[in-house]
């Protein structure tokens, strides 16, 4: 539009020098020289409204943004969708900045990949007093005013959304979390064990458990009270962790009663090479307060087959063979479906 001012200047001045050559009077140059202040005028009346409606579609875009933005959010499930679409929001925001980025870190994190020598801003992600990360954007020059208040309104849905999905998080883990020990609960073990068996089915490779309790718990609790039979129960969760493979997944049934689940196993050995290492830790003196305690564990081991139909009925195999490990008087185990008599793969 400048350009196109500039050009009506120059045939205004045209017009004004030819008119005065023409009609060789300054009354002619002088009515030439009002036409083109006219002129003009009305080149930055356009001018202005010009750049009214451009802004007036940034406007527009920026809102249509931000409602596809709080469509999103409601299907997000976690932190990392959220980030997601806050930084791709963000970069429609400012698509037409040169150099524009955005960013989100969350709480910890101080790398927002932004050099030091650009402009930008960092805004803080904070929701019903909890601080959820930052959301950083800059580019090559400073941002214009335009872009603060659609960033704002980005913030103050980005924020909430990211509380949303951590409360979600929290809920699901104390569901599936036993709250004393931290362990998984009979539920998250279903979940988990569910997910065993179709794994094995698919590669061929079973899955075991491994079901335990401690013989003498009960005598604990009933001389050294409740409070002395928790801080055992969160001791034994302890060494289980100690015993088993960073993949197997340790769970509590209730009472003092725990699973292991183990899988890609090439045998039953590998299952009973766990086993073994629980028996050898929880037969050792557990120290709780001035109390030297020793509960040693029965554990029950069963394999996942063909005939298996789902986690209640491999979990059902395993307490069989735990209630015959805790018949030959405790501190040892047995794996389903080998003989009394024969030793369970030792």
């Amino acid at each position: 539009m400048l350009r196109g001012t500039n050009l009506v200047v120059v045939a205004g001045l045209a017009v004004t020098a030819a008119w005065s050559v023409l009609h060789r009077t300054w009354s002619g140059a002088a009515q030439a020289a009002v036409v083109i202040a006219v002129l003009l005028m009305v080149v930055r009346v356009l001018a202005r409204r010009d750049a009214d409606l451009r802004a007036l579609r940034r406007a527009v875009a920026r809102e249509r943004v931000l409602g596809e933005l709080g469509a999103a959010l409601i299907t997000a499930t976690t932190r990392a969708d959220v980030h997601r679409l806050a930084v791709e929001a963000a970069g429609a925001l400012l698509a037409d900045i040169p150099g524009a980025r955005a960013a989100v870190a969350a709480p910890g994190c101080t790398d927002l990949g932004a050099a030091t020598d650009r402009h930008g801003t960092q805004l803080s992600l904070t929701a019903g007093g909890r601080f959820f990360g930052t959301l950083a954007v800059s580019a090559d020059a400073d941002l214009p005013a335009e872009v603060f208040p659609a960033l704002q309104a980005l913030r103050g849905q980005v924020a909430p959304a990211l509380a949303g999905v951590a409360l979600t998080a929290e809920l699901s883990d104390q569901a599936l979390s036993d709250p004393l020990t931290g362990l998984g609960n009979r539920a998250m073990l279903r979940e988990r064990l569910g997910a065993a068996l179709a794994r094995a089915r698919r590669s061929g490779r079973p899955a075991g458990v491994l079901l335990l309790d401690l013989n003498g718990f009960k005598q604990v609790n009933d001389r050294y009270g409740h409070h002395v039979g928790d801080e055992l129960l969160q001791a034994v969760a302890a060494r289980l962790h100690e015993c088993v493979r960073a993949e197997d997944v340790v769970g509590r049934l209730g009472g003092d009663e725990f699973v292991v689940i183990t899988e890609d196993l090439t045998s039953a050995r590998d299952a009973v090479v766990v086993a073994e290492r629980i028996v050898a830790s929880l037969d050792a003196v557990i120290p709780i307060g001035p109390h030297r305690l020793r509960t040693p564990a029965s554990v029950g081991i069963a394999l996942s087959h063909s005939e298996v139909t789902g986690p209640d009925e491999l979990l059902r195999l395993a307490d069989a063979a735990m209630y015959r490990a805790k018949r030959r008087g405790g501190g040892g185990h047995h794996l389903h479906g080998v003989p009394e008599a024969e030793p369970a793969l030792t």
